[in-house]
């Protein structure tokens, strides 16, 4: 095959060159996109999550409460609800085991149906009669935790609430309470899961999947609860 003209090469190269050019203005936008997102994602815009409906009567933990016992994580009745609460059921007591606060002893769903018949409670809940009476004896403990979940969205955008109060053993004493949900849609609470799980070396592309995820949400949520604990 004859090669073509040196006339018709130039005018090959005059039809392709708007074209190689617009090429590289969008592969250079793209790349400008790209690094804007990644810098966005190293400075978060929005500051951290705070919580604001919390009950902390005292100004620090009693000096006796080192040890507390985590009831079964409760939900009331609705299909989202329940899968949310089988999904997190350890959630509260790995977390607060891994705050250094206390001792935490773990109770059973198992457990807790051989002591009082049921298998979760609420603080909220009429409790059977020398409930912690009986988780005093059988634990050791100086105070109890009850968690309640009460709103759950596993889908984006994905939501978890926590009702928590921690009550002293023995006198029944309100030290600690909480009352908060934790939103997707709240850019503090994804600046802050984005936050925390880098410090814990997530990669950037595993930063910005965080939100989908309601485990993580579950785990930055209480973490993020713990912390308005009194100090001792």
């Amino acid at each position: 095959m004859n090669p073509a003209p040196s006339s018709n090469r130039r005018g090959l190269v005059r039809s392709f060159g708007p074209l190689l050019a617009m090429v590289g203005l969008v592969a250079g936008v793209g790349c400008d996109t790209f690094d804007s997102q990644l810098s966005e994602l190293t400075h978060p815009l929005a500051p951290p999550w705070k919580p604001g409906n919390v009950h902390r009567p005292a100004a620090s933990l009693p000096a006796s409460l080192r040890r507390v016992a985590v009831l079964p994580l409760a939900a009331t009745e609705g299909q989202e609800l329940q899968s949310g609460r089988e999904m997190l059921t350890e959630s509260p007591g790995q977390v607060l085991t891994r705050s250094g606060l206390f001792e935490v002893v773990t109770i059973s769903e198992r457990q807790l149906h051989q002591w009082t018949g049921r298998r979760s409670l609420a603080a909220d809940e009429t409790l059977p009669r020398n409930l912690l009476v009986k988780v005093r004896e059988e634990t050791g403990c100086d105070g109890v935790l009850f968690a309640r979940l009460t709103r759950f969205q596993s889908y984006p955008p994905t939501v978890v609430g926590w009702n928590l109060q921690l009550v002293a053993v023995p006198g029944a004493e309100i030290i600690w309470g909480v009352d908060e949900v934790a939103d997707a849609r709240n850019p503090g609470v994804v600046s802050g899961m984005q936050q925390l799980f880098r410090q814990r070396g997530v990669t950037e592309l595993e930063a910005r999947q965080l939100a989908a995820s309601p485990r993580r949400l579950a785990e930055y949520s209480l973490e993020t609860l713990f912390k308005t604990l009194p100090p001792r």
